[in-house]
């Protein structure tokens, strides 16, 4: 909770976060796409790649979201 916090406190443009679990991401603009096996993306002008198998939407909030499953990489690239 106090991480979430400084973050807020901060002003940060974005986070992503590693879990053991899956992947949990701090103000993103759009999810663009969610599959079992990828999870696309936009975070300002950056596409975020999520690519893994079973792949779940946990939590869904206006500025962050939680995707679980088996991630096997995240890829950020900007366009």
């Amino acid at each position: 909770m106090l991480n979430n916090l400084s973050c807020y406190l901060k002003k940060e443009d974005y986070r992503i976060s590693i879990l053991p679990y899956g992947v949990h991401i701090l103000k993103y603009t759009i999810l663009l796409d969610i599959k079992s096996d990828l999870a696309l993306l936009k975070i300002n002008n950056k596409i975020v790649k999520i690519k893994g198998t079973n792949i779940h939407l946990n939590a869904l909030d206006k500025e962050e979201l939680l995707i679980t499953g088996n991630i096997r990489s995240v890829e950020i690239n900007e366009y």
